[in-house]
């Protein structure tokens, strides 16, 4: 699996996390969270900040999904995932 994959699939499952809707794989990546009536900020917090060790490097003024794991990817080396917090947040799926 690329690195561009493993952050999609992370990054969606934050998504899921994140919002309770029914939305498909393919309808989330072409999503942008900002178009939700409540602030998108703690997602792309869970993404950048808390599970990928980014910091402010990375523009999260909005964008569909799949811009957003563009971006991260671009930038990610695979070794900067928050292994506490990935424990916390997703017991069940790692």
């Amino acid at each position: 699996m690329t690195l561009k994959e493993k952050a999609t699939q992370h990054i969606l499952e934050i998504y899921r996390d994140n919002y309770d809707d029914d939305k498909s794989d393919e309808e989330i990546l072409a999503f942008d969270p900002n178009e939700y009536d409540v602030d998108p900020e703690n997602f792309y917090e869970d993404v950048l900040y808390s599970f990928f060790g980014m910091g402010t490097e990375v523009d999260i003024q909005g964008g569909t999904v799949q811009e957003l794991i563009d971006q991260v990817a671009a930038r990610w080396d695979g070794s900067d995932i928050d292994r506490d917090w990935m424990e916390n947040a997703m017991p069940d799926d790692f």
